[in-house]
């Protein structure tokens, strides 16, 4: 996620008053979003030839942590990333509704912290941690391996 406010400050800090994080206390700031929606810019024009012109929830899946500054982030990058640039992406429907015109609205999928999450459990016996590690690692080595070795493809091949 982007820049945050402070969580913990020193004892004598001037600024340790939550007065002065109008975002709250480890929440996302003004300059963090922009920076996001500016990366999500940075995104749109490195990759466009791969992300495609028109915005389709059939081709794009976004998750995020469930807490605010990570969707507050993840939003800010995606309007960076997916402004709506042609008519059909515009939902202000001949209205007023000038956001309509700047800011595409998107889903962004959440979910529950480690420790809530029973749909992601987490291995908490070492026994069985180190069995899955075991089991997995031929897997991401080989797909580890297939990513570089395109990469390595596309340097030497002047593809980037």
């Amino acid at each position: 996620h982007g820049e945050r406010s402070p969580t913990h400050f020193s004892n004598n800090d001037p600024f340790k008053d939550p007065k002065y994080w109008v975002e709250g206390l480890g929440e996302l700031t003004t300059k963090g979003k922009y920076r996001m929606y500016k990366l999500g810019e940075f995104i749109r024009q490195e990759y466009n030839q791969y992300l495609g012109d028109k915005y389709s929830p059939r081709e794009v899946y976004v998750r995020s942590s469930i807490v605010e500054r990570c969707i507050e982030s993840t939003s800010s990058l995606l309007a960076g990333a997916y402004p709506p640039k042609q008519k059909d992406w515009e939902w202000n429907n001949g209205t007023d509704a000038q956001l309509g015109l700047v800011w595409q609205p998107f889903p962004i999928q959440t979910f529950m912290p480690v420790e809530n999450d029973t749909v992601c459990y987490t291995w908490t016996l070492e026994k069985e941690k180190h069995i899955v590690d075991q089991l997995l690692e031929p897997i991401l080595i080989s797909t580890r391996y297939y990513w570089d070795s395109r990469l390595i493809q596309r340097l030497t091949a002047g593809g980037l």
